[in-house]
């Protein structure tokens, strides 16, 4: 399933910010979610900036959501 959503994932790149992958993007995202942490410990953890990871966590929440909306939401 974790291979499944990070497909999903699509982030576009500048020449101004350095490519974090979607695999390590979900993780930083499911990571908050399971241990409802801040985000300086995922900062810490990860080794992204704190706009970044706040970017990541808004962008990957509607991906997850689309996976599994019409399975558990009736």
């Amino acid at each position: 399933m974790f291979n499944n959503i990070s497909d999903l994932i699509i982030r576009e790149v500048t020449k101004f910010e350095e490519l974090v992958s979607p695999n390590c993007q979900l993780a930083i995202t499911l990571y908050r979610l399971a241990h409802g942490c801040s985000y300086s410990t995922v900062v810490d953890l990860f080794g992204v900036a704190s706009s970044t990871a706040c970017q990541i966590f808004n962008e990957v929440i509607p991906v997850i959501i689309q996976v599994f909306y019409d399975d558990y939401v009736v």
